[in-house]
């Protein structure tokens, strides 16, 4: 007569390594699938102990990098340079950071500056929440994944202009911003260019010791261009093959006075003061 025994020493093996493997899918650690880029961020600190101090801030960034690439997708150059940008710095309350300077920028193998920019940025923060108007704390500090924000910005793009927003809380992160890129004016031959975006990471629970569960990222960026001032750049026809065209630049303020004048309501002659004062080629009846 045989007996069978059961070894009933594996059900507690087996439940430990499904718990652990269950653990590690529902568990973040602190890896990245790109580089750790922290050593080029820099925030701007407010302490309370800094109120109603005056200060010197003194921010320099040497760089250099090669990108030796050959295929027809990116090209391959070489970044070598500096950036300096000294600052006065006031803190007319705990709350509140106010600072002005300037903003060197200058590639090596050349004599001439790339950038000479002023700067200028006034930061309210309170608790876990920060806002920021003027150069805003932007490139790698939003914390962009490299395919929507590309490392070299920071070589290329450091200044930021805009508004900003941010959140920082033990479960929650939150960059809201705007950067007006390119300001449009009255007779501008190009478009106004703003960029903005939102980066935010929650996360469900997060222990004493760093551990992670449930992080949920988000990002988003826009890009608009366009402007109503543009509307101002149509070119135009002169109404009779026999009559002149006007040879002034698309871009030249004066022929964009005389279409602005040609294109109101239903006027087809433009007076001979006014197209001998903005521009003397036009004589007689034009039209959009």
């Amino acid at each position: 007569m045989s007996k069978v025994v059961i070894d009933t020493q594996i059900k507690p093996v087996f439940w430990r390594a499904a718990g652990l493997f269950f653990s590690l899918l529902l568990t973040s650690f602190p890896a990245a699938a790109q580089l750790d880029n922290h050593a080029f961020q820099y925030s701007l600190p407010i302490k309370p102990e800094y109120e109603g101090q005056l200060r010197v801030a003194v921010q320099g960034f040497l760089f250099t990098k090669d990108n030796e690439y050959f295929n027809k997708i990116d090209e391959g150059r070489t970044y070598y340079g500096t950036q300096l940008a000294p600052r006065l710095v006031y803190f007319p309350s705990a709350n509140i950071r106010l600072e002005a300077g300037i903003f060197l920028y200058k590639d090596y193998g050349t004599s001439r500056l790339r950038q000479v920019r002023p700067v200028f940025t006034a930061k309210y923060q309170k608790g876990p929440h920060s806002f920021l108007f003027g150069n805003i704390e932007g490139h790698l500090q939003h914390d962009y994944i490299e395919p929507l924000f590309d490392f070299e910005r920071v070589m290329t793009n450091r200044l930021e202009e805009g508004m900003q927003y941010k959140l920082q809380t033990d479960r929650v992160k939150l960059d809201a911003w705007v950067d007006w890129q390119r300001q449009q004016y009255r007779f501008s031959n190009f478009q106004e260019q703003v960029a903005g975006g939102l980066t935010s990471e929650v996360t469900a629970y997060q222990d004493s010791a760093g551990w992670r569960l449930g992080v949920v990222p988000l990002q988003f960026l826009a890009m608009h261009r366009g402007g109503k001032l543009t509307r101002l750049r149509r070119l135009y026809k002169p109404c009779s093959t026999s009559l002149p065209a006007c040879a002034c630049d698309v871009s030249c303020p004066r022929l964009a006075l005389c279409m602005r004048y040609i294109s109101m309501a239903t006027l087809r002659v433009i007076p001979t003061t006014l197209s001998r004062k903005y521009c003397p080629i036009i004589r007689a009846t034009a039209c959009i």
